[in-house]
């Protein structure tokens, strides 16, 4: 199943928003390498590809599901649950 979306944090709460940007500094993301990979194999696994956008920056990242950083875990699923919630 392939799972797309995007999220504009102008349309989040101001709780919500302070949430997001709290996860994306924690998480490091602007510190992440475009790219990660991982060693291990594995034939049904998720790619995730990310881009945070702000006033002063954009990075995007594109990782295989056993290459994202635990610090990251929060903010994917962060995304994704704000995602599907705006979807019903």
């Amino acid at each position: 199943m392939k799972f797309k979306g995007s999220l504009d944090s102008s349309t989040l709460t101001l709780s919500e928003a302070r949430k997001l940007k709290q996860l994306v500094n924690s998480s490091g993301f602007f510190d992440l390498p475009a790219i990660l990979e991982s060693d291990a194999p594995g034939a049904d696994r998720f790619t995730y590809t990310v881009t945070v956008k702000t006033e002063a920056i954009t990075h995007t990242i594109e990782a295989g599901e056993a290459a994202i950083p635990v610090s990251m875990r929060p903010l994917l699923d962060f995304l994704a649950s704000s995602i599907r919630a705006r979807r019903k």
